[in-house]
């Protein structure tokens, strides 16, 4: 069975990555935690924002705040929010 997960990215992230959703398809299941590192590796410039920007990136499973233990299963979305920025 295949795992579709659709990664979102708001605000000027979009601008940086040059597109505003990525579709990653897996054989299996994965912790949000094993996720956001799988994002994180694959655009690695997240890493380099969330040390070192305002505040740490926000991540969203399905609209709602999660937590790192919670599974993200087929047909889920992750919305990743870049730290609020300027005054």
């Amino acid at each position: 069975m295949k795992i579709r997960v659709k990664v979102r990215f708001l605000s000027y992230l979009k601008d940086m990555f040059g597109m505003s959703s990525y579709d990653f398809e897996f054989d299996r299941k994965y912790l949000l935690g094993e996720f956001i590192e799988i994002i994180k590796s694959k655009w690695p410039l997240l890493r380099k924002i969330d040390i070192e920007k305002e505040g740490p990136i926000i991540i969203l499973l399905n609209g709602r705040s999660a937590n790192f233990d919670d599974i993200v299963g087929d047909g889920d979305e992750i919305t990743v929010i870049p730290p609020a920025t300027g005054g």
